[in-house]
């Protein structure tokens, strides 16, 4: 099946994990797949999984100017973005103390997410098919955990940046 020939998906996170298995994915269903994380060892390694319609975008999702330049440089490689697969993230727990991690989870979780769903919009085919940005979040995005507190704030913010309005709170538009 090649429900994805010919579109193209930017996957962040795609060196590990989800990210990686949405990347190898989407590859098997035809898409030309743009590969984003931090180390650019384990994309390559993805990549060559993949074979051709890889291309290999290291950033750092916390800085707006790698995000900025990723998206970019897979736009001109690989053409208009159809889809985003907001993967990259980091888990585990935050303490209290100088072992607090709340400040890494909020800025990688949310800030770069946000920032990655962004720059998509800026790069989104403008063609007639459906366009789409996808957020893995978690189930602790519903629950709370001891010691998770970051953890499940952040997966609980992402849930809120994508969720759609209900139709009764939207503007209305001019006529």
């Amino acid at each position: 099946m090649e429900r994805f020939a010919g579109r193209h998906v930017l996957v962040t996170g795609a060196g590990t994990g989800i990210g990686r298995a949405i990347a190898l994915r989407l590859a098997a269903e035809g898409a030309r797949v743009t590969l984003t994380a931090r180390g650019r060892e384990r994309l390559e390694a993805t990549a060559a999984e993949i074979g051709a319609g890889a291309f290999v975008a290291p950033a750092d999702i916390r800085d707006r100017t790698q995000v900025d330049g990723a998206f970019a440089a897979a736009a001109a490689a690989q053409g208009p973005l159809h889809a985003l697969g907001a993967c990259a993230g980091m888990g585990g727990p935050n303490e209290a103390g100088p072992g607090d991690r709340f400040d890494d989870l909020v800025a990688t979780n949310l800030s770069g997410t946000y920032l990655c769903a962004r720059a998509a919009e800026r790069h989104l085919d403008g063609g007639p098919d459906l366009r789409h940005v996808v957020v893995i979040a978690s189930i602790l995005a519903r629950i709370g955990v001891f010691g998770y507190t970051g953890y499940c704030a952040t997966k609980a913010a992402l849930l809120g940046l994508v969720r759609p309005p209900p139709p009764s709170s939207r503007p209305e538009t001019s006529r």
